[in-house]
């Protein structure tokens, strides 16, 4: 899911991205909202914390470290990160959102000192980009008989446009209940 999401986010030219869309439904900030913990174990990295996190997609098997290193199986690493510039109790940015974040929350702040943040690796650029071509690739045609585009004939007499052209349609209203008749003219 991270990964269909994050190659929409990069390159769907349909999308506001200056709405710091969310990674896992596309919905808009603040009605998703991520929040992060310190994980289990002294060597422990950051994970999602789903008590407090807030997104119809969200599932408890969100492995935060699996999902922010790049590989060629699993290209994507958008990610929640923790804004520097913002206070400690907000909700973290989605890593391909953490420029707009930038521009939007933060205009002041000099955006090359973040760069590490949200800079794209070109493989990770790539590997989202071959899977977006995949999926916008041009079906060939299939040599054979053609299909009609309306396969179904229905004669005139058969078509539902015919049904009131020869009749009128009253309706009556009780306090209960409606009744439609249909006479001929």
């Amino acid at each position: 899911m991270l990964e269909h999401i994050g190659t929409h986010l990069l390159f769907d030219t349909s999308l506001d991205t200056s709405l710091e869309l969310c990674g896992l439904c596309f919905r808009p900030s603040p009605l998703c909202i991520f929040y992060l913990q310190k994980g289990k174990g002294a060597g422990a990295l950051q994970q999602v914390d789903i008590q407090k996190s807030r997104c119809p997609n969200l599932i408890k098997g969100f492995s935060y470290q699996s999902a922010s290193i790049e590989s060629t199986s699993s290209p994507c690493t958008n990610v929640p990160l923790i804004c520097p510039l913002c206070p400690l109790t907000s909700g973290a940015i989605w890593k391909y959102n953490m420029l707009a974040h930038l521009k939007n929350s933060h205009p002041s702040a000099l955006q090359g000192s973040y760069a590490s943040m949200f800079t794209i690796s070109g493989s990770e650029q790539a590997g989202l980009a071959k899977i977006w071509a995949k999926w916008h690739a041009k079906k060939r045609k299939k040599k054979g008989v053609a299909k009609s585009k309306n396969p179904l004939v229905i004669s005139e007499a058969h078509s539902t446009r015919r049904v009131f052209s020869n009749q009128s349609v009253y309706l009556v209203n009780s306090n209960q209940w409606s009744v439609i008749f249909i006479a001929p003219y």
